[in-house]
């Protein structure tokens, strides 16, 4: 679990007093899993592909693989 759905503002306020289930390591990991540079590259060269009615071609990276690119902060 890494967090919770609520539709109301007094959903939220209850939500608050349960935030000690959830687990640091899982949001962290559904992070990873989401958001990396290499997995959102990735699925931006996979949507403009479609978009140009290109095949599929870009290869899918591994869990730990990187694209090779770098940021401004790491490179």
């Amino acid at each position: 679990m890494t967090g919770f759905l609520c539709e109301t503002m007094e959903e939220m306020a209850q939500s608050v007093r349960h935030v000690s289930l959830v687990d640091r390591a899982d949001c962290r990991q559904a992070f990873e899993a989401r958001f990396t540079t290499g997995r959102m590259v990735q699925d931006y060269v996979r949507v403009y592909e479609q978009m140009l009615g290109i095949p599929a071609k870009t290869p899918v990276l591994s869990e730990g693989e990187t694209s090779g690119l770098t940021t401004a902060s790491q490179g």
